[in-house]
């Protein structure tokens, strides 16, 4: 468990060693057995961190450029926020982090979240109106995952405003998959 006294440098440092071992594990070195249980010893911590270690796995992964190490990050993001503090941290990441890939992949983490429907519906309606249209197309393919009928109003808004092909496609789908 992180001691009181742990510094966000550190968190950062494990976040980024998150990364690191995540990068390794997908290149499938020989000692991927070593490496995936260090994986976890990290990721452990960082889910100790709290809203720390929410930012700084969201700040080390905006800066990897692999996709599939994003994907493991917001699996992780996932884990993070299967706790009711978690979860409101992690949607408080999803409106507020500097960086348009580190808003993506909270959103992208509420989207595969279980619990506290109505929090992570909020927090994905609100990432609709996001300024980078990546997060706003995240944001409607992580609704659709919800399958929540309430967010229909939302999406249904955000398409009459909306000015980028992908992303008024992606609202599109997520209404025809709510309403069907």
């Amino acid at each position: 468990m992180a001691s009181k006294g742990a510094s966000t440098d550190q968190f950062i440092c494990e976040a980024q060693s998150y990364v690191a071992y995540s990068e390794a594990l997908l290149r499938r070195d020989a000692d991927g057995v070593r490496l995936d249980r260090d994986r976890e010893v990290v990721l452990r911590r960082l889910l100790h961190a709290g809203p720390v270690g929410i930012r700084a796995l969201l700040d080390a992964s905006v800066e990897t450029r692999r996709e599939d190490v994003r994907h493991l990050a917001a699996e992780a993001l996932a884990k993070l926020g299967a706790s009711a503090s978690g979860l409101v941290d992690l949607a408080l990441e999803a409106a507020t982090h500097p960086h348009p890939t580190g808003r993506v992949l909270a959103v992208r983490a509420l989207g595969t979240l279980v619990n506290e429907r109505a929090t992570r519906r909020h927090a994905l309606q609100r990432a609709l109106t996001d300024v980078h249209p990546e997060v706003r197309e995240w944001a409607a393919h992580a609704l659709t995952e919800l399958r929540d009928r309430a967010a229909l109003a939302a999406l249904r808004a955000a398409l009459t405003t909306e000015r980028a092909g992908r992303v008024a496609s992606a609202i599109r789908a997520a209404i025809e998959r709510l309403e069907g």
